[in-house]
């Protein structure tokens, strides 16, 4: 269910000394509830898994435990924005703030080891998202023979765990490097952080956490075995801010249509980087590598982020800090130029509505710190050998009688 409101001020008594320059301003407010069953495959019911025979007799065991009390996840929102034109709405947009909290979200109860099953699906934690969102456009030049008007949104994003159960309300590790605890965004990173590489061995390291007899942290140092590294909490996948850049030109039967994104504040693990530095170890003779291995330790006294190489296995790109790069960019989706023929008196004359001849880039340039890597991932900020978005030039005529 969902209630709404609106109220345009601008149509008030009280705002009649405004109305040379004000058209619209309207508040406006929501507040709903919905589900979410997007839940996977009966994920409620208890199920088997044959083929564990004993002496030749037919044998099965317990797959998951089932939950008759399974619900569906909830979600409540609420909206609160204003709505304006101004200038004989030459500059229109709005600005909204949005707060979403989703309830009884389905996730992994823990039980103990001597269960036989580590765990069940049940409806636990609490995630709220919320944030604020600006539109804006205006039409900044208007004459008879050039127009140029210009638009502006952007996202302000946050994203938090409110709630967890009992038992994992220290917080817990999650998929893809990650680790769910409260107050923290459901897509924060957990990682080892890389120390760099010793200059006298060549090895890499990576800083531990040291504690007194107490447990508490008095200082830091670092190892050169991966596993006994200390994993710590070091920025989200998620970016804070997202938006994007739009305008258009026009000037006697000439037209350009610039559109832009960029985001803001995420960070990214580049697992494709990291699947290009494994140095050779572990048989891995005859791979593909990164051009930066010939950046390797190969003498004491050396400085770099290489180490040597080995045929062991040193957890060089095993996930870290160092293949840890920050999200933000901003991308030119797209560039046209038109040119209506129409406007010349010869083509007018062949009793055409419009002729417009176009050339269009898509995606023509790219401003981000990470070479080869596109910034524009998925959720959980993992990449995936995914191909860059496709540079594409074309060439049009657009005829209307």
């Amino acid at each position: 269910w969902s209630v709404g409101a609106g109220w345009n001020i601008a149509n008030e008594s009280f705002m009649q000394g405004a109305t040379s320059f004000l058209n619209t301003l309207k508040l406006r407010a929501s507040y709903g509830t919905s589900g979410n069953q997007n839940l996977g495959l009966f994920p409620y019911l208890a199920t088997y898994e044959t083929g564990w025979n004993i002496l030749g007799s037919l044998g099965s065991i317990v797959g998951t435990l089932g939950n008759n009390n399974l619900t569906w996840e909830k979600q409540e929102q609420l909206d609160l924005g204003i709505d304006y034109a101004l200038f004989s709405n030459r500059l229109t947009g709005s600005v909204t703030y949005y707060s979403r909290q989703s309830k009884d979200l389905l996730m992994a109860r823990p039980l103990p080891i001597s269960a036989g099953i580590t765990s069940y699906n049940d409806n636990i934690g609490q995630v709220k998202n919320s944030g604020v969102e600006i539109d804006m456009r205006g039409l900044i030049l208007d004459s008879k023979d050039f127009s140029w008007d210009l638009g502006f949104n952007l996202t302000l994003q946050k994203n938090k765990v409110t709630q967890l159960p009992e038992e994992q309300k220290e917080g817990f590790n999650a998929a893809n490097s990650k680790r769910i605890q409260i107050g923290y965004s459901m897509y924060s990173w957990y990682l080892q952080e890389f120390a760099g590489v010793d200059p006298q061995d060549g090895k890499p390291m990576w800083y531990r956490d040291v504690k007194d007899a107490d447990g508490n942290i008095t200082g830091r140092e670092t190892v050169k075995t991966y596993a006994n590294g200390t994993r710590y909490m070091v920025g989200d996948a998620l970016p804070y801010a997202t938006g994007g850049i739009n305008t258009n030109f026009s000037w006697k039967g000439i037209s350009l249509n610039i559109i832009t994104s960029f985001a803001l504040g995420g960070k990214l693990l580049d697992t494709d980087k990291s699947g290009l530095m494994s140095l050779f170890s572990s048989d891995r003779t005859g791979y593909q590598a990164s051009k930066d291995a010939l950046k390797r330790w190969q003498k004491p006294g050396d400085i770099t982020d290489v180490p040597y190489l080995s045929g062991a296995t040193m957890g060089y790109n095993s996930a870290s800090t160092h293949w840890l790069v920050k999200g933000d960019y901003l991308r030119v989706r797209s560039i046209t130029l038109g040119y209506d023929l129409a406007k010349i008196n010869a083509v007018k004359q062949l009793g055409l509505g419009s002729a417009k001849i176009y050339v269009s880039a898509d995606n023509p340039f790219t401003l981000f710190g990470s070479e080869g890597l596109d910034p524009e991932q998925g959720l959980n900020g993992v990449t995936t050998n995914t191909s860059s978005s496709m540079k594409v030039l074309s060439f049009g005529l657009n005829l209307e009688f």
